[in-house]
């Protein structure tokens, strides 16, 4: 029987968040950071959260512009680093299928890592959990990363050069991702694209623009999958 003095799906998904406002902000101020300084306007870098929404390509495409790279390369390297979107989607879609097409349409728009592994992870742990219960738990979540991505953003745009240098906030970056897959590793599978992602990253560092870190990525989901239709084959046998 379901406790009824605990919170509702949707505050539980705002308090889960939560927790992660202490690395998404950090990452958010850097963005701001970075637009500054490249000279984007306070309206141009409000604009490239709300319309990529996409911290790590954000970042990734205007470091890679700052370096010098050509646009087609940042442009495809923010546009490879969102492909994972897609497999986001597709883990998402069986418990959101019965939602309205408007709800879907939102949650597709503010679908990034945090909401996706905190959703995902609840889901298992709440397999009795209604369609309707999962859209809360999702946007609950959502509203405050998505709140903190882009207040801090501009926080950063004006007042990140107030960051003494000696305080390097850009720990935020890796914390933040480590702190999201971790909990996710649940099969060999999970643990194997890990693993290659971050040896194929440092053995492929000598790549120009950061190509190595879309080399491995790719690597990884490839070896990754292979390994789990193996293991698939192996348990109807």
């Amino acid at each position: 029987m379901a406790n009824s003095n605990a919170p509702s799906p949707f505050f539980q998904g705002v308090k889960a968040a939560s927790i992660f406002g202490l690395v998404v902000a950090p990452f958010a101020v850097i963005f701001g950071i970075v637009s500054a300084s490249m000279g984007l306007s306070d309206f141009q870098t409000f604009g490239f959260s709300v319309i990529v929404l996409a911290g790590a390509s954000q970042i990734a495409s205007l470091d890679l512009l700052n370096d010098g790279a050509p646009i087609f390369i940042a442009v495809l390297t923010g546009a490879i680093l969102n492909l994972r979107m897609l497999m986001y989607s597709a883990a998402l879609a069986p418990t959101v299928q019965n939602l309205s097409y408007r709800t879907r349409l939102l949650m597709a728009y503010s679908l990034v890592d945090q909401c996706f592994v905190l959703s995902q992870n609840k889901f298992i742990d709440e397999p009795d959990w209604t369609h309707a219960a999962r859209s809360q738990y999702y946007f609950g979540v959502a509203i405050v990363i998505l709140s903190i991505w882009f207040s801090f953003s501009m926080i950063g745009y004006y007042f990140g050069a107030l960051v003494p240098e000696q305080y390097d906030i850009s720990f935020a970056l890796p914390l933040s991702f480590i702190a999201l897959i971790a909990p996710s590793i649940r099969s060999l599978p999970h643990l194997m694209a890990a693993m290659i992602s971050v040896i194929g990253t440092l053995l492929l560092s000598f790549i120009p623009y950061n190509l190595g870190l879309l080399i491995s990525g790719i690597m990884a989901i490839i070896i990754a999958a292979q390994i789990e239709r193996h293991l698939e084959v192996r348990n109807v046998k």
